[in-house]
């Protein structure tokens, strides 16, 4: 997996996995995007480590080191199925919001995502 792009408030550094922010609290957002150039295991899923460092309001130097595994799947539908709509949702505004898409381009990028998840989930058709 690799990082190829980053979507937030921030300065980008030399290499799409690097970015600088001038400030960091607990309202503060950052959508990550990631490619792979090979067919993800199954059963191992895949993992992500995320490094934070920081200099705290006292100066002292801190680092923080985040790590999540995800499932991977082959099927759209467990896709579907294991993700928050919101969430989703959220990543393609920031990210239209980085690339100057027009509103109408995340309207209909946002309802096509919303009518595929509700296809997946509800028993009865759309």
């Amino acid at each position: 997996l690799r990082v190829s792009g980053c979507y937030g408030l921030f300065v980008p550094g030399s290499n799409p996995g690097h970015i600088t922010m001038a400030t960091l609290d607990w309202r503060t957002t950052l959508a990550v995007e990631l490619a792979h150039s090979k067919a993800l295991d199954e059963t191992r899923g895949a993992a992500i480590q995320v490094v934070l460092s920081y200099t705290s309001q006292t100066g002292e130097r801190r680092i923080r080191v985040h790590t999540l595994t995800l499932r991977c799947s082959r099927h759209l539908q467990d896709t579907f199925r294991n993700y928050q709509a919101e969430t989703l949702l959220t990543f393609y505004c920031k990210k239209s919001m980085t690339l100057c898409e027009s509103v109408r381009f995340v309207t209909e990028l946002c309802c096509f995502a919303t009518v595929c998840h509700r296809m997946v989930i509800c028993d009865f058709p759309i």
